[in-house]
């Protein structure tokens, strides 16, 4: 398996890859990302004294404040998968000083999966001025700490067989805005591994991008060996991300003329806190959708 250094690119080229237009206003709001953990408390805890984030209650269940979004937990008897075998990568947090983050993490004894690296090793960039790294988590999730503004919550990255297209869905499906102009569906590469083209939305200060799902190929060949395309994620350890509606229903029958597949009809979940159904995405990335305000 080699390191996972590309998808480190994806702070760094976002002005690229969101050359967006204006005056489109999101149809959704970013609620959470779900993770299947064996021991969510051991989670948690981790979690809270890696990264910014605070222990808070959703539906009377422990879970993870971040910012102004989510990282809920199911418990599960068993590892869940965890290899990248599906669209859904890794999360992401900003570092103001990857630097002292990065002696941070070894001083805590931390699980490197991708030591510390200058983006101008492999980008036309300056050296010295932005660096990435990335970390096992809990449950074997891949985090990302990348240089930024602000160390809060960053991203959640997914790949694709088709990151222009993926885009363009999630432009017309959520509204986000499109492209100023064309994605360019030229492949490009970082350090000998394809990471273009690409594409993306923000939401809410969580940034979406989209890599085309040759890099999980070039990264983790063995696990890719016959698969021709990427699992779902559900039931892994990184099990889906979520969007908050002002309407779930009128959303739901607008997504069914578009021929979108809903996977889950509505119900209430988490112990009353929300009502939620799930759809599929592009490359079979789970999304639920959360009707209105959920409570906490």
């Amino acid at each position: 398996m080699k390191t996972a250094i590309p998808g480190a690119a994806s702070a760094l080229l976002w002005a690229g890859i969101c050359a967006l237009a204006q005056g489109q206003t999101p149809q959704v709001h970013f609620h959470h990302v779900h993770v299947n953990s064996q021991y969510p408390e051991l989670a948690i805890e981790w979690y809270t004294k890696h990264f910014a984030c605070e222990r808070a209650k959703f539906g009377g269940e422990d879970a993870l404040r971040v910012g102004g979004a989510w990282i809920l937990f199911d418990k599960v008897d068993r590892p869940a998968p965890w290899r990248i075998t599906t669209a859904l990568y890794h999360i992401g947090w900003g570092a103001t000083d990857p630097k002292a983050d990065y002696r941070k993490f070894l001083d805590m004894g931390a699980r490197i999966q991708s030591p510390l690296m200058d983006l101008g090793e492999g980008l036309p960039l300056p050296l010295g001025q932005r660096f990435f790294m990335y970390l096992w988590g809990p449950d074997n999730v891949i985090i990302e700490d990348i240089t930024a503004s602000s160390n809060e919550y960053n991203h959640v990255h997914l790949l694709s067989e088709d990151p222009v297209a993926a885009g363009e869905w999630y432009a017309k499906e959520f509204g986000f805005p499109r492209r100023a102009a064309p994605a360019s569906k030229a492949p490009r590469y970082f350090n000998g591994n394809q990471i273009g083209p690409t594409s993306g939305f923000n939401i809410d200060n969580v940034n979406v991008p989209i890599f085309p799902i040759e890099l999980a190929r070039d990264l983790f060949p063995e696990d890719w060996k016959g698969r021709e395309h990427p699992d779902s994620p559900r039931g892994h350890a990184l099990d889906h991300f979520a969007f908050r509606c002002d309407d779930l229903d009128a959303m739901l029958a607008r997504l069914r003329k578009d021929g979108v597949k809903i996977v889950e009809e509505p119900q209430m979940r988490n112990h009353g806190a929300m009502r939620s159904a799930f759809i599929e995405g592009p490359d079979r990335v789970a999304i639920e959708l959360v009707d209105g305000a959920a409570k906490q």
